[in-house]
């Protein structure tokens, strides 16, 4: 019988390791890392536009990208929405502590090599005036922009996070059940 559960770590950093397991070659993250999907709506009450941050990542053609907010949990967060909320208020300047703007999204990964799913959380930003970003003191932080897209725009591009949590905006929070 083969080995089951064997783990060679191929590479590691302070921000994660390369993993060899069971014939598999991933990446497992340190850090518990939230996505937050920022939302304004119209006058039908539905999301017309989704708040995202540009960012310089030479990864990425064109040297930039495009996403959602993410961020790591600390050790100060006692729970993941406050990590979340956290997140928000340093790359965007909303500062949206009424948990009943707030939903949970469940967990999303985006690629088998990936050894993590992420929490997701959505927030209505609807009426909130942001405040200057802060970051978190970064580089990488200090020169992200932030955006506010129309959705028909966002679902364009290349991160698969928004689409994927779109789709599920409308299903916890909207109560769409795509099984019809």
């Amino acid at each position: 019988m083969e080995n089951q559960n064997k783990e060679n770590i191929l590479y590691s950093n302070k921000y994660f390791d390369v993993i060899d397991k069971d014939g598999w070659d991933g990446v497992r993250p340190h850090n518990l890392n939230v996505i937050v999907f920022p939302y304004v709506t119209g006058e039908s009450k539905l999301p017309e536009e989704v708040i995202l941050v540009k960012e310089k990542n030479p990864l990425r053609r064109g040297g930039e990208h495009i996403s959602l907010v993410t961020g790591d949990a600390e050790g100060e967060d006692p729970d993941i929405l406050s990590t979340a909320q956290r997140e928000l208020k340093e790359e965007t300047g909303y500062d949206v502590t009424d948990p009943n703007r707030w939903t949970y999204l469940g967990v999303v990964t985006t690629s088998k090599l990936l050894d993590q799913e992420q929490p997701a959380f959505c927030v209505d930003v609807t009426g909130i005036e942001p405040e200057k970003p802060q970051g978190d003191g970064s580089d990488k932080e200090n020169q992200m922009k932030v955006l506010i897209m129309p959705i028909k725009e966002a679902l364009d591009l290349p991160d698969a996070y928004i689409p994927t949590l779109f789709i599920r905006v409308f299903k916890y929070v909207f109560g769409i059940d795509f099984k019809k």
